[in-house]
């Protein structure tokens, strides 16, 4: 349905870039729900429930989403997308290995990672589109973003179906009921960290192709045409 053959081998990899970052956050979404649901005083090696957990998981991260987007967008009219798109990356790593390691069981510490995160949201997502625009010429951009969001989503339903998959395989039971274990739990961070992780090696290569290039659109001359 949407027409790859003009994407060139650089907006391949930024593509790769926001299919990974976005998938990973939205995996840690996920997770965020499951967290809120157990209380640390279970004994299960995390949850984060307790007062004002649900509003402060899911109310002031979707500040740093969109303070993602507009730093992003603020610091790609200067030195272009490539830059917040890797920042982005950098940041949702950090955050994921905080969270693996002090987080999961600690809420204000995963109210912090999840902040990160949302602002790390923001930024890939406003990145990939500021890169198609820099990089597809103007018949094009509309088929460019198209493939944007068609990452995002794709991206969103695989790292998911993942790390439910995660959980599902190392559930324990307690009282008669299964419940996520701990093990799962932190392997399902690990594995969205190591996703970062992985998405900052196209990354690294995208960076270096855009190097030495006007990644942001050059004014026109004002003689131009004339």
């Amino acid at each position: 349905m949407i027409d790859i053959r003009g994407i060139s081998a650089v907006l391949g990899l930024g593509l790769l870039v926001v299919v990974m970052g976005t998938g990973a956050y939205r995996s840690m979404l996920q997770l965020f729900s499951l967290l809120i649901d157990v209380s640390p005083d279970e004994g299960l090696g995390y949850g984060i429930n307790g007062p004002g957990a649900l509003g402060l998981m899911f109310g002031i991260p979707s500040i740093g989403i969109m303070l993602g987007g507009i730093v992003a967008g603020a610091i790609a009219t200067r030195v272009g997308p490539a830059r917040p798109l890797a920042v982005g990356v950098a940041l949702g790593t950090v955050a994921s290995f905080v969270m693996f390691s002090s987080g999961a069981d600690n809420l204000p510490m995963a109210v912090i990672c999840s902040f990160m995160l949302s602002m790390t949201a923001g930024s890939l997502v406003t990145s990939g589109f500021n890169l198609a625009s820099v990089l597809a010429p103007p018949e094009r951009q509309g088929t460019v973003s198209s493939m944007v969001m068609v990452m995002v989503a794709v991206g969103s339903v695989t790292m998911s179906f993942i790390g439910s998959a995660i959980l599902a395989a190392n559930e324990i039971v307690v009282d008669g009921e299964s419940v996520n274990s701990s093990t799962g739990v932190h392997t399902y961070i690990a594995v969205a960290g190591c996703t970062f992780v992985l998405a900052a090696i196209p990354m690294a290569f995208l960076v270096r192709k855009l190097r030495g290039h006007a990644d942001v659109p050059a004014e026109p001359h004002p003689g131009a045409g004339a």
